[in-house]
């Protein structure tokens, strides 16, 4: 917890977002420019643990929901994410409404404009954080060593997205962190850097068996951020075949040292998912590839998405689907 209270006196409580390894699950979290772009409407779930293995770490819940709407020319989708770190001293409720709005450039390509608009609250518990200034030999402690003024704020902010894809390939990028309000906790500085995603695939191979449902697919596809000089990409493949979908993420960036002249060497993802009707169940494991390796535990991510009935609108105007892996 002392590591934690240093970070509140020398910044504005500025914390990293929450990163999903599913990321094609977790598609609200890239870009609002997927809101509406499943065939049918759906309903996603997801759980995160980082660091188990560790005392009072993170863990992270999400909600979402989205629709293909026609009357709205394209997507209207809700999420809720709830993220706690130390033991609940400090706790991210971030929810908000996306909207995309579908453009067929031609017969192969389509274009979505996203907009997103969040509210984002964050609480902090003081009885939870013990301060460095608070410990002392006989065991009292001293005053609280910055003026909070609130232990709760809630800011407004927006996100910006692109999205192009055809059958085979995708692309687009987001602007998040736009602040619409500014609130903090001691009153100085609040705003949170703003966050820029680029992110894209390609449908490598596709394979027509005998039978209609027997298809083999391999999908390429990367996730880059950068945020207030943080950077870092996520690279990998999937396969899938019948409902069974693999796939395997490197995160970092191997030729690019960060701000302590390391190569920036997080992680290895492997992923797996099943399909059974309307539901999708994902689980995904994060191997470290940093120096603390597997003594934090790593990170374990589950998931379930639920897809919607067709409604008999959508039934007799179907939309080009995303080629984007689904876990």
């Amino acid at each position: 917890m002392i590591l934690f209270s240093v970070l509140l006196v020398n910044v504005n409580l500025f914390s990293q977002d929450v990163q999903f390894s599913q990321f094609y699950t977790a598609k609200f979290n890239i870009a609002p420019s997927f809101a509406g772009t499943a065939e049918n409407g759906r309903l996603t779930l997801l759980f995160r643990d980082q660091w188990p293995m560790l005392k009072n770490t993170f863990l992270t819940y999400a909600f979402a929901v989205d629709y293909a709407m026609s009357s709205l020319h394209g997507g209207l989708g809700f999420y809720a994410m709830q993220d706690y770190s130390n033991g609940g001293a400090y706790v991210i409720t971030n929810s908000g409404i996306q909207y995309s709005y579908a453009i067929e450039l031609n017969p192969v390509w389509q274009f979505r404009p996203g907009l997103q608009i969040s509210a984002i609250n964050q609480k902090i518990d003081l009885d939870k954080i013990t301060f460095g200034s608070q410990l002392s030999f006989d065991g009292t402690n001293n005053n609280y060593p910055v003026n909070i003024e609130s232990g709760s704020i809630t800011n407004m902010e927006a996100a910006v997205s692109a999205l192009f894809y055809s059958d085979r390939y995708w692309m687009g990028m987001n602007v998040d962190h736009l602040p619409l309000t500014r609130n903090s906790f001691t009153g100085e500085n609040p705003a949170i850097p703003v966050k820029f995603i680029t992110f894209g695939g390609v449908l490598l191979k596709k394979i027509q068996g005998r039978l209609f449902y027997d298809k083999t697919y391999i999908y390429l596809s990367y996730l880059f951020k950068y945020q207030n000089d943080f950077k870092q990409l996520d690279l990998g493949v999937y396969w899938s075949k019948k409902g069974w979908e693999l796939g395997i993420w490197y995160r970092g960036l191997p030729l690019i040292k960060n701000s302590y002249g390391k190569f920036n060497n997080s992680a290895l993802i492997f992923k797996g998912g099943l399909e059974i009707k309307n539901y999708r169940f994902g689980y995904s494991y994060d191997y470290s590839l940093s120096t603390t390796g597997i003594r934090t535990g790593g990170a374990h991510e589950v998931s379930m998405v639920c897809l919607f009935d067709l409604t008999d609108e959508l039934k007799k105007k179907k939309h080009k689907m995303v080629p984007s892996p689904r876990f």
